[in-house]
């Protein structure tokens, strides 16, 4: 009798240890693997926003450059002469006299090159601009420009139907 309760208690020891191990590896092992995984992409993130910066800021104009260095913010101007200022962090981070525009710039992208791809997608292509961005205005005016543009970029097959 005394043989089997050795027994058991032994094996329930080995089952515990067991399960020590793994407590071990779950709370101890893999987030010191992750802390070390996330320190490296933390430096290629970082290498990669200074890349994009440098891009971006050599896409400025000297006007521009001069803009966001001292505020910041910096005015585009489109092909059909409205004025757009864009600054970086808010949703809807585009501005016109009397809109506020939202353009996502999808994937992992470093927030530079999501600020240059609304700054030429508004320089060369201001009707595809219009009918991809969110619109937030009180004017009827933007309204009508949003119809025209989705309807002139479904007619250049940029948009798929709905």
């Amino acid at each position: 009798m005394a043989g089997a309760l050795f027994a058991l208690i032994g094996s329930l020891a080995a089952i515990a240890g067991v399960m020590y191990a793994a407590w071990l590896v779950v709370h101890v092992v893999l987030p010191w693997i992750g802390r070390r995984a996330s320190g490296r992409e933390q430096a290629f993130t970082r290498a990669a926003e200074d890349r994009a910066r440098t891009l971006f800021l050599s896409k400025l104009t000297p006007a521009q450059r001069r803009s966001w260095l001292a505020r910041r913010r910096f005015s585009v101007t489109a092909p059909s002469g409205a004025r757009y200022t864009i600054a970086p962090y808010d949703p809807y981070n585009i501005r016109a006299s009397d809109a506020l525009f939202c353009l996502q710039v999808g994937g992992n992208t470093p927030d530079y090159d999501k600020l240059l791809a609304q700054k030429l997608l508004i320089e060369c292509d201001e009707t595809l601009f219009l009918a991809k961005a969110n619109v937030r205005s009180y004017s009827v005016e933007w309204d009508a420009r949003k119809e025209a543009a989705l309807e002139d970029c479904r007619a250049r097959g940029l948009l798929l139907e709905a």
